[in-house]
């Protein structure tokens, strides 16, 4: 598993490389060598697949949808529909015009997501319990789900440090709660961070609040530039 989940994250930050590549565009959308994100590149999906073992459980291939804009998740495919967080749905009507798209009645907002970072469940086991959650849909409650996909797989693509924890939390099957906070502290803030980062050297101050001192301190803590 643990393999898996890093040639993916690989494979979606290759992709994103090689989409700047085929633009032709001096840098290749890099800023003091961060990858930044190609606006309108559209968007990918992550497909997750019940184990060969499973029987009872095994419904189908589970497709989560996420934008190369920001990589944020925008929603999850299941039974022939397409569901979509309430603040992206308007959005993504006609980018799914021709399939059946429903929003769902929330948002893709953490708070919206009841998101727990003291006290939250990552790695195999969990993944495998947002398998069954999403799969289960409408039938089983679906924000823990959510969230556990959001932090899963767009986190670690923005921020390396956390891509790194999250590489060895796969490595074993347990998925015992733990605090992030560490890590969470930076993900509402992310977009700050990209602004930031944009303004250049010569305008930086020191975000003492979340230990960042320096220009190349947070060059260092973000992966991915809006």
């Amino acid at each position: 598993m643990t393999q898996n989940y890093q040639d993916l994250l690989t494979l979606i930050t290759n992709h994103i490389t090689q989409i700047w590549q085929n633009l032709h565009i001096e840098g290749n959308g890099l800023i003091e060598e961060v990858q930044t994100l190609p606006k309108g590149a559209g968007f990918f999906i992550i497909e997750l697949l019940a184990p060969l073992s499973w029987i009872q459980d095994n419904d189908g291939p589970v497709r989560l949808l996420f934008s190369f804009d920001n990589l944020y998740c925008i929603g999850f495919f299941r039974n022939e529909n397409w569901f979509i967080f309430s603040d992206h749905y308007k959005d993504m009507k006609d980018v799914l015009e021709g399939t059946i798209a429903r929003p769902l009645s929330f948002s893709g907002n953490y708070n919206k997501l009841n998101a727990d970072f003291f006290n939250i469940h990552l790695g195999v086991q969990a993944l495998f319990q947002t398998y069954k959650g999403i799969a289960g849909y409408p039938g089983s409650l679906i924000k823990v789900p959510l969230l556990t996909s959001c932090i899963t797989f767009s986190e670690p693509l923005r921020f390396p440090a956390f891509r790194q924890y999250m590489i060895s939390k796969m490595s074993t099957y347990d998925s015992p709660p733990g605090s992030i906070t560490e890590f969470s502290i930076h993900f509402t803030n992310w977009s700050n961070y990209c602004d930031i980062i944009r303004e250049g050297r010569a305008q930086f101050d020191p975000l003492n609040a979340f230990g960042i001192q320096s220009y190349d301190d947070l060059l260092g803590l973000v992966g991915m530039i809006l």
